[in-house]
C-alpha cells in the first residue's frame, strides 16, 4: 500500500518549482523515489539534513 501512494506522488506534489518539475518531464522522471519524497520536503523547508538510501535506489 505504502509503495502505491509513493507512486502516485509526483515532483509537483512536492512542492518544487514549476522549471524543476518541468526538467523532471523532460527528463522522463515521473515520480520521486522514496529517498527523494522524504528529504525534498525538509530541504524545502530549508532544513539540514542527512538521509541514507541504498545505493543504486536512485538509478532510473
Amino acid at each position: 500500500m505504502e509503495e502505491d501512494r509513493e507512486e502516485a506522488m509526483s515532483f509537483k506534489d512536492l512542492g518544487v518549482c514549476e522549471k524543476l518539475v518541468e526538467a523532471c518531464e523532460y527528463l522522463g522522471w515521473k515520480n520521486p523515489s522514496k529517498i527523494q519524497a522524504e528529504a525534498i520536503p525538509h530541504a524545502l523547508e530549508g532544513k539540514d539534513l542527512i538521509d541514507l538510501a541504498l545505493t543504486g535506489s536512485g538509478c532510473l
